[in-house]
């Protein structure tokens, strides 16, 4: 296993969930992306694109759901 040994930089979906998706299933994406491939020990750096027919509310959606899963290790 991976987690936690080695660094790793995701490329975040962008051509289902993130552009036919709702808002809601964009955030549970992304946190499932954090807890799944993430750990106390950092080495989770998420990168994604944007193309279209991406909506804007998905948009936001993602960019609000890093910025709010970014610390979620911290308490751990």
């Amino acid at each position: 296993m991976a987690k936690g040994e080695v660094f790793i930089r995701l490329d975040v979906d962008r051509q289902k969930v993130t552009v036919f998706g709702t808002p809601e299933e964009n955030d549970a994406h992304i946190l499932d992306c954090i807890q799944t491939l993430g750990s106390p020990k950092g080495g989770l750096d998420l990168i994604w694109d944007v193309y279209p027919p991406t909506p804007l509310e998905n948009i936001e959606a993602v960019a609000k759901a890093m910025d709010k899963y970014a610390t979620h290790w911290l308490d751990v």
